[in-house]
């Protein structure tokens, strides 16, 4: 290898992290550097191919036909650096199981049932990042990701553990004060919603639940939904998963419920890694995750 021919390794890696992110300000706090130095590593990539790796497109930055090709071939280089830092790390007897999820995924569902793996697996440990920003796999040491979506993130393999289950839901009081709502009349009623949840807020428009002169209150999580539906403020459209406890002591009532499309919650890992740790975790998540009932699909007036 001649590395007279390659530019900087720094500015390679600011090159990736810009065309990744589509932004310099993001690469810039992603890398810990300011987005003058992300430009100026840019401009003498640039000069160094002599032509432009980058454009931009309205408030995003978008590669070139030549920066596509560099951003691929860096990409799926820093990944496989990535993979054999962290394959090395592995071997580590001590070494955790390190896992990425979200906040509502981890609070509602596997933190209450963690307890059970800590008991049949002692010598498992785990070590567990709860973020709602998604987490590359290719450029992250997690050994593990538990994701929200549809399954198709490139790069990765992915799996999914259970479909995600919409559950139509508020408070008997609510019920008490808007009867109609059995019968699936939603015209007077007011709801909440978790910021960023498009597909539950669109599923409820195209079902005629919310319209032009719907009363909608958002807040950051779903467990700010779920406080505020047990307060009996509003309806709310909620992971069935995630309100077990109030559904069975009968604080929330269930008026329906729904899957939507291929959305549910998958296992991402790297393409190609193996985890004896990993295998006995994913395991013990899937047999948990089978033996919950499956859902009904939501009809006005179930009355559920």
């Amino acid at each position: 290898m001649d590395w007279k021919e390659i530019p900087s390794l720094a500015a390679l890696r600011a090159f990736e992290a810009a065309a990744r992110n589509a932004s310099l300000s993001a690469a810039a706090r992603e890398l810990n550097v300011t987005h003058a130095a992300i430009a100026q590593h840019i401009t003498g990539l640039s000069a160094h191919f002599g032509e432009a790796l980058l454009q931009r497109q309205g408030n995003r930055m978008v590669t070139t036909p030549t920066g596509q090709i560099l951003a691929q071939g860096l990409s799926a280089g820093f990944g496989q650096i990535a993979e054999t830092v962290h394959m090395i790390n592995q071997t580590k007897s001590n070494a955790p199981l390190k896992i990425t999820t979200t906040a509502n995924f981890a609070d509602f569902w596997l933190m209450p049932r963690l307890p059970g793996f800590w008991r049949d697996h002692p010598d498992v440990p785990l070590s567990i990042e709860v973020t709602n920003t998604v987490v590359d796999l290719r450029h992250s040491t997690a050994d593990l990701a538990i994701r929200f979506g549809q399954g198709n993130w490139p790069g990765v393999d992915s799996k999914q553990v259970f479909p995600v289950v919409l559950t139509i839901c508020a408070a008997p009081t609510m019920l008490q004060a808007h009867p109609e709502m059995v019968s699936g009349d939603f015209s007077q009623v007011e709801w909440v919603l978790e910021d960023n949840f498009a597909e539950g807020e669109n599923w409820l428009k195209d079902n005629g639940m919310i319209g032009a002169d719907s009363m909608v209150r958002r807040v950051p999580t779903q467990g700010s939904a779920r406080a505020l539906v047990k307060a009996g403020a509003a309806a709310s459209i909620l992971f069935d998963g995630m309100i077990e406890e109030e559904l069975s002591s009968g604080s929330v009532v269930a008026l329906g419920k729904s899957r939507i499309g291929r959305f549910g919650y998958y296992t991402v890992t790297r393409k190609g890694t193996v985890s004896k740790q990993r295998e006995i975790f994913v395991k013990w998540l899937t047999k948990l995750a089978k033996s919950a009932n499956a859902p009904n699909q939501f009809h006005k007036g179930t009355g559920l």
